[in-house]
């Protein structure tokens, strides 16, 4: 939702980038675990002589640079200082010699040498980004940055600069700036060069961007490549990815790297877990634990996959280890109020959450999960004052409002559910997830003209999602407004031909429009489709009985019936065939088990009208 609060109650890391909220981030020598950058100290000035340029004609210089580039320096100084008596005007002898002396210690002079060079030539850009690397090794990086930001004023392409604005941007934390540079100064570096590559490709994994980080990475390492940090940034892109068999691929190239570091065995744990394979995510996060048993990530970590394997007694043990040892432990906090909330000890849960909200920033999600735990311990009235609360607290935030009128519509106040839903629509006018909450509320109410207009809101702004226009196309068939119905799954249908739904629906819509042969081709395609799907069983059962093909109607209908044993609707039509196959003893008792289900379902008007007929038709037994 824009600019809104989008956790869940329960929630699991999905990629390594992710894994590492801050609670986790214990120390600067960990694993890059607050986020997926990478840590980037001062560019170093060994490379200072790069990007100067000599004119051929200028001997002395030329021989100076050779000099530099040997690490010969105090010749290569005196040769420029020898040029210089020449032409005391030359910027870029004043460049060399200050890249000279700044590479032989002497800072103080080579800066003062850049700075000479600058006077003389102020739009000599390399003269200045050198002036800002040595201010960046100095530690002053607002100098740095201002040195940087002169340079590509004069030369926009100067990507050495872009490169050092793009680290102190990270550093910073300004991430999108930080990438923008990032991406400009990786233009025209050399086709092997990795670098600062490294670095937006964990920024891009940050932001979400894993397809760009591994366009990026995926053809500069290979499995000869010594760059442990480059194939754990392309892991932690696949996956994002969910591609985790790439992931745990480099993973493992990392682990061979840094067999004793443990952000390897971390990474291979949390991927294992992803794959479902439970097991060697244990045996992984074991070796993590052993590595550094002073680390929360490790006992964090094994919380989440006995957590996803159900162990919730061992999972809290864990997440209680980790909390010991984190100096960041409300996030812990809150996976260990998720296990209170699946052992169905919800005071608990809700202990911990009024302790966050009393300790830590009162955030919208803090708020969020406490009025949760109250909504699913059916204490409605502090799950209500406490929506209210988050409302309160943040007046400029559509979500607050949202959330509220969601949980209106779960305790079927449909009419305050509708009035804070268009409120929060107000602030938010095209925001998918509250305009389908409110449909959603307009249908609950009987509205079903309202919950259609707004359906179609959502189409709109979204033409080419198929679950959107599924959910209209639903409401349609609903409201017997068929035409609509059947031109969406139509072109449902047309985006994704395997929709098993839109076929079936489909398939319902034709058979009771009276093309039953159209509509035995929709249901046979939903079956091969889902073939042990009783709906979908029921569906072709019903089209086949359409078409008088009474026997296999039955045989699909039953099977159906064995999927789903309390369906009234499926009981309905096994008694209609068996009607028509004269075994009207079957038929009524089918009759009979339906509106014994329920007195209220598609067709019980009928049902109720044909067992009258066959109570009155065959005797009552003695």
């Amino acid at each position: 939702m824009n600019g809104m609060c989008k956790k869940n109650l329960f929630w699991s890391v999905a990629a390594l980038v992710m894994i590492t909220s801050v609670c986790l981030s214990d120390s600067a020598s960990a694993v890059p675990i607050k986020s997926d950058s990478l840590p980037s100290p001062p560019p170093t000035l060994q490379d200072m002589v790069e990007d100067i340029l000599v004119p051929p004609s200028q001997s002395l210089l030329l021989e100076a640079l050779v000099l530099v580039n040997s690490g010969k320096y105090e010749a290569a100084i005196q040769k420029v200082q020898a040029h210089l008596k020449q032409n005391a005007q030359s910027a870029p002898a004043y460049e060399l010699l200050g890249a000279a002396q700044v590479l032989k210690g002497e800072i103080d002079e080579g800066l003062k040498s850049l700075q000479k060079a600058v006077q003389i030539d102020p739009r000599q850009s390399t003269a200045i980004t050198k002036i800002g690397d040595v201010y960046l090794a100095q530690g002053e990086s607002k100098k740095a940055k201002e040195e940087f930001l002169k340079a590509i004023q004069i030369v926009p392409g100067n990507n050495r600069a872009h490169q050092r604005l793009g680290i102190l941007y990270e550093q910073e934390g300004k991430v999108n700036l930080a990438i923008e540079h990032y991406e400009k100064g990786v233009i025209g570096t050399p086709s092997g060069y990795t670098g600062i590559k490294v670095n937006l490709a964990g920024l891009y994994n940050i932001t979400g961007q894993f397809e760009k980080a591994v366009a990026l990475l995926q053809g500069l390492i290979g499995p000869d490549s010594k760059d442990a940090t480059a194939h754990f940034v392309l892991g932690n892109a696949y996956l994002g990815l969910k591609k985790t068999d790439k992931a745990i691929d480099e993973y493992t190239m990392v682990l061979q790297l840094e067999p004793q570091a443990e952000r390897a065995p971390l990474a291979l744990g949390i991927a294992y877990r992803e794959q479902g394979n439970h097991a060697a995510s244990l045996k992984e996060l074991e070796k993590v634990v052993r590595i550094k048993p002073s680390w929360s990530a490790g006992y964090y970590q094994m919380g989440e996959t006995l957590f996803a394997m159900e162990q919730y007694d061992k999972a809290l043990e864990n997440y209680e280890k980790a909390q010991k040892l984190s100096a960041q432990p409300a996030s812990i906090k809150k996976r260990i109020a998720a296990v209170y909330l699946r052992q169905g000890k919800y005071q608990d849960a809700i202990t911990v959450y009024k302790g966050l909200l009393q300790t830590t920033d009162p955030s919208i999600e803090n708020y969020e999960l406490l009025a949760s735990a109250y909504q699913m311990s059916d204490q409605f009235d502090q799950a209500e004052t406490t929506f209210k609360e988050m409302a309160l607290k943040f007046p400029d935030n559509p979500y607050p409002v949202y959330r509220l009128g969601v949980f209106y519509g779960y305790i079927k106040k449909y009419d305050q559910a509708i009035a804070h839903l268009k409120k929060a629509l107000a602030m938010s006018p095209e925001d998918p997830a509250i305009l389908k909450a409110l449909s959603i509320a307009y249908g609950q109410k009987g509205e079903r003209g309202h919950a259609i207009e707004t359906a179609q809101r959502i189409t709109k702004l979204r033409p080419k999602s198929v679950p959107d226009k599924f959910y209209l196309a639903a409401l349609t068939q609903d409201a017997h407004r068929d035409k609509e119905a059947i031109k969406l799954y139509r072109e449902i249908l047309a985006q994704d031909p395997n929709h098993q739904w839109a076929l079936n629906n489909l398939a319902v819509l034709l058979a009771d429009g009276g093309r039953s042969k159209e509509a035995l081709q929709m249901s046979e395609k939903a079956l091969a489709l889902s073939p042990e799907n009783g709906t979908i069983l029921d569906t072709h059962g019903w089209i086949l009985f359409k078409q008088n093909k009474q026997q296999e109607a039955l045989a699909a209908l039953n099977k159906s019936v064995s999927l789903l044993p309390n369906n009234p609707v499926i009981m309905y039509h096994i008694a209609v065939v068996y009607n028509a196959l004269n075994n009207n003893q079957a038929a009524k008792e089918n009759l009979e088990k339906a509106l014994s289900v329920s007195s209220n379902f598609k067709g019980a008007e009928d049902a109720r009208t044909l067992l009258k007929r066959l109570s009155a038709e065959i005797p009552s037994k003695k």
